[in-house]
């Protein structure tokens, strides 16, 4: 028989040769000395409670799935996030730099979503709402065309100033506050057709700088919109199952991003179009994709809306439940609590309050249908 030299062998992918661990220890020895301390922090959540059940927030290596159905609050949640972190990042004087990749929202969206936030922790009794900032918006620009045509001016240099101007007071304090932490975060709009795990590799990497003199806390908006990652590219994808390989191939590829620059990464999930249809709370095995979706990550919050125990009709839609269905940084989980949302300025209250025993959606968990990933009834 031929004997080959182990370190001679190429494995599929580029992988990895076996090493005896006691070489392993000697590497990750020299790697952990190389990486600089803030590399290491937990990133806060921003929900007290959630910091406590994750030990501290979102640990380096840690891949999260956020999961709720359409206008839940998902982006909501992560902007919260994102924003909690870049101050976080600023007082404590961190380079660590949120990243989000969004394939739903334009910058300007997001920025105004922003001003509601701010509003809101500027005056909780009248914040600023969605659509008085896009009609004020609207009524600028007819006014601006309209003294073009008679002043023959084309000067846009004050128009973000004149549009704040035209929103209450607390739309310029939101500004500023923005202004604040705003090279503190990036936003990123992000291709379907070309933005892969690949792209969001490469982002992060020019996020650290070649000196590694920052850390990137990497959020997608949403994982099933992803591009088809390179390695897949040459293979046909227009079969049946193509799209649970990719979202499959994708997940996998952001788990093991976040062990190679040792970071953590938080993203969306899309639900079954079956669990759609369901009226019931969704949970963590209804991601759509692969059924191995819920092993993959070391975490899982899913939202849903308030229906159970039955609140006043003025109140329904306004309350959502946060759970965290999953937890591998040795806190509980299947858990949840109760949080008033404030409609139109995309605020999530951070406090929430605790459900416990029969209300809680937690013990409607059912055991899966054995080869459809869903619950039965």
């Amino acid at each position: 028989m031929q004997k080959h030299n182990p370190v001679s062998l190429i494995l599929s992918g580029g992988m990895p040769v076996p090493k005896l661990f006691s070489e392993s220890i000697l590497e990750f020895d020299q790697r952990l000395g190389q990486l600089p301390a803030h590399r290491f922090y937990p990133v806060p959540t921003g929900f007290p409670w959630l910091d406590e059940i994750f030990s501290g927030g979102y640990h380096p290596t840690n891949l999260f799935l956020l999961l709720g159905k359409q206008n839940v609050g998902k982006t909501t949640f992560l902007l919260q996030l994102l924003r909690h972190t870049a101050i976080w990042g600023k007082r404590q004087k961190l380079p660590v730099v949120p990243l989000l990749m969004s394939y739903e929202h334009s910058s300007w969206d997001l920025f105004t979503r922003l001003l509601c936030i701010e509003s809101w922790h500027l005056d909780p009794e009248q914040p600023l709402k969605y659509g008085e900032i896009n009609k004020a918006l609207l009524q600028l620009k007819i006014s601006s065309a309209k003294a073009r045509d008679i002043f023959g001016s084309n000067d846009q240099d004050a128009f973000l100033e004149s549009f704040m101007n035209t929103l209450p007071d607390t739309a310029v304090r939101a500004y500023m506050a923005i202004m604040g932490y705003s090279s503190h975060f990036i936003l990123y709009r992000a291709s379907r057709q070309y933005s892969s795990v690949d792209e969001a590799r490469k982002l992060v990497k020019l996020v650290h700088g070649e000196d590694g003199s920052r850390t990137c806390f990497l959020l997608i908006d949403y994982l099933q919109a992803m591009g088809v990652p390179d390695a897949l590219l040459s293979s046909d994808m227009s079969g049946k199952g193509s799209k649970n390989t990719i979202v499959g191939r994708s997940l996998q590829a952001l788990k093991d991003l976040t062990h190679e620059e040792n970071i953590p990464i938080m993203a969306v999930s899309a639900i079954d179009v079956d669990a759609l249809k369901d009226p019931r709370p969704i949970h963590i095995e209804d991601a759509d994709g692969p059924e191995v979706v819920p092993y993959t990550v070391d975490g899982a919050i899913v939202l849903n809306r308030e229906v159970h125990p039955p609140l006043p009709e003025e109140t329904k839609d306004k309350f959502i439940r946060i759970g965290v269905e999953k937890n591998r940084n040795l806190g509980p989980s299947d858990i949840e609590r109760s949080h008033q949302v404030i409609g139109g300025s995309f605020y999530i209250r951070p406090e929430g309050t605790v459900v416990e025993g029969e209300h809680s959606y937690q013990s409607e968990r059912i055991k899966f249908v054995p080869g459809r990933g869903r619950r039965s009834s």
